[in-house]
């Protein structure tokens, strides 16, 4: 007996040995359910983080690009472009020296007004208070001969040439809407439109509208009005009727900008904008009730900036929508129409553009085979 006792007590150490190896392993075999819980609250807020910083990233590339983007397209007008010169042995009658400058003017360093009759140069400008459509539509406008928006008076049967000089983003138009923006194309007796860099012609005849208008296929309301008129008609009275309707632009604009606009009645007119896109929203089609948020965005941000003219504009812009009978029954079928036919000329003008490249493509590849020869 008093041999197996220590046998005994080696054998109860090994046991004991053995049990506490088990309660160490069962107390080290991982995390807790709040340590892991706690590990993945920490990974979900650093992949948060990580997605913030790259949102960020994103939107700061995409205003850097769309701040060069428009860098170049204001330097793209700044290009010279020679326009060639006139005759200058051209002998007018008295009715058209009526119609004839003065003096050729420039509006540029290297783009000269035109002399000959019935020609007019189109450049394209940030819009003053003297532009038709000062603070509608686009910001920037036409300029005929270096004065923005302004009228053009056509003979019927005599061409009316327009020299455009804007950049591949304004293609010029002649068009039976005055906001223009692609729709409502004016095609008899018309060539070379679409065009940003060309001239176009205007052969008015017994058929055409007493009133047209010129504009930009791709923006709202850049142009002025076109008046057509017989062979016969008085230019110098309705010139001078012109005018002062064209002067009368300039005098409204500045009203407009002098007014004084309550904050209250803007903030209101905001308000009311938001509940109309909450309530009625989903009666305008997509395009319009994307509008609508432009604009409900663009006067939120001049409120913010101080300009409540500029805000209470934007707004009340939103406003007319709703209150338009298309919003309430959708596109009528003249619209759809001018939207079809907008759609035709930009297949045209697409397959232009293909053609071109080819044929530039093809010429370069003509010349470099001479080069190597």
């Amino acid at each position: 007996m008093a041999q197996l006792l220590p046998h005994r007590i080696h054998f109860l150490f090994i046991v004991f040995l053995i049990v506490s190896g088990m309660s160490f392993v069962s107390c080290s075999t991982g995390p807790t359910k709040e340590e892991l819980a706690a590990k993945q609250k920490q990974e979900r807020l650093a992949d948060e983080q990580r997605r913030a910083e790259k949102l960020a990233a994103i939107k700061k590339e995409k205003l850097a690009a769309e701040k060069k983007a428009a860098e170049q397209e204001d330097a793209i007008q700044m290009k010279e472009i020679q326009i060639p010169a006139s005759p200058e042995s051209e002998k007018l009658t008295e009715t058209e020296s009526k119609l004839t400058p003065l003096a050729p003017k420039k509006v540029s360093t290297s783009l000269e007004i035109p002399t000959a009759l019935d020609t007019y140069l189109i450049t394209m400008e940030q819009k003053n208070i003297s532009h038709p459509f000062y603070g509608i539509g686009d910001k920037r406008g036409f300029a005929l001969n270096g004065e923005q928006g302004k009228y053009v008076i056509a003979r019927r049967n005599h061409p009316l040439t327009f020299q455009v000089r804007t950049n591949p983003m304004h293609d010029f138009y002649i068009s039976t809407s005055e906001k223009g923006w692609g729709a409502a194309a004016y095609r008899a007796g018309v060539s070379g439109q679409f065009t940003y860099n060309g001239n176009v012609t205007l052969t008015a005849n017994s058929q055409t509208p007493d009133i047209l208008y010129y504009g930009c296929r791709n923006h709202n309301s850049m142009g002025g009005k076109i008046v057509v008129v017989d062979e016969d008609a008085d230019l110098a009275e309705l010139a001078k009727k012109l005018d002062a309707e064209y002067a009368r632009y300039a005098e409204r604009s500045k009203i407009a900008i002098v007014k004084k606009v309550d904050p209250k009645t803007v903030k209101q007119k905001i308000a009311y904008v938001g509940m109309l896109v909450k309530f009625k929203g989903n009666r305008l089609s997509a395009s319009q009730l994307d509008f609508v948020k432009e604009k409900l965005e663009l006067a939120k941000s001049l409120e913010a900036l101080g300009d409540m003219a500029g805000a209470l504009g934007a707004s009340q812009e939103a406003v007319v929508v709703f209150n338009t009978k298309a919003s309430q029954v959708g596109p009528s079928e003249e619209e759809l129409a001018e939207q079809k036919e907008r759609f035709n000329d930009l297949l045209v003008t697409l397959e232009a553009f293909i053609d071109a490249h080819l044929a530039s493509y093809k010429q370069a590849k003509e010349e470099g085979r001479k080069t190597v020869a």
